[in-house]
């Protein structure tokens, strides 16, 4: 889950990345202004699930970035 205030109504592109880095998952979504959250379905680009771990996120638009760590169990 990604929780995130946006003071007006824009793009935002959420990219996880696996520990070593590499890019897992990219989502966009054009959001109003307000509280969201977002919920990745612990699959990559191509569908497939990952594998249990640690994956790092970054939220990005044109107003914020966010980053943390999420914890991946299955």
């Amino acid at each position: 889950l990604f929780h995130y205030q946006l003071p007006k109504a824009c793009q935002i592109t959420i990219k996880i990345y696996s520990i070593s880095g590499q890019l897992v998952r990219e989502i966009k979504e054009n959001k109003p202004a307000g509280l969201h959250t977002t919920i990745w379905d612990g699959k990559d680009t191509k569908g497939i699930d990952v594998a249990s771990g640690i994956y790092f996120y970054r939220v990005e638009s044109t107003n914020i970035t966010k980053t943390g760590k999420i914890i991946l169990l299955r």
